[in-house]
């Protein structure tokens, strides 16, 4: 490969880059969302506000969720698939809601 064919691809590689950074997807993990969620709502609801969670596991029949964009975190506990217990970590001081 010749030294247009490296600097042409060099360019390629800098623009994709740079059109990556540009259209970054917005971050669910807000505390305009966090301000949606209500004692009761089901998971797909949830779900449908947040996104899918990049944290589940399940103990003891309920099942928690954890949304996570860097240091704001979202964590959401649904017992028979609905919301019983919810909090965040990182969003301006948001209150604890649920029995925990």
């Amino acid at each position: 490969m010749n030294c247009r064919h490296f600097m042409a691809w060099g360019l390629v590689f800098a623009a994709v880059m740079i059109l990556t950074a540009c259209f970054k997807p917005e971050s669910m993990v807000t505390r305009e969302n966090y301000d949606r969620l209500e004692l009761g709502m089901t998971d797909e609801a949830v779900t449908g506000i947040l996104g899918d969670p990049g944290d589940t596991g399940t103990s003891f029949g309920v099942r928690y969720c954890t949304w996570i964009d860097g240091e704001r975190h979202i964590h959401a506990k649904f017992l028979t698939g609905r919301v019983v217990y919810y909090s965040s970590k990182g969003l301006e001081e948001t209150p604890t809601h649920g029995a925990r």
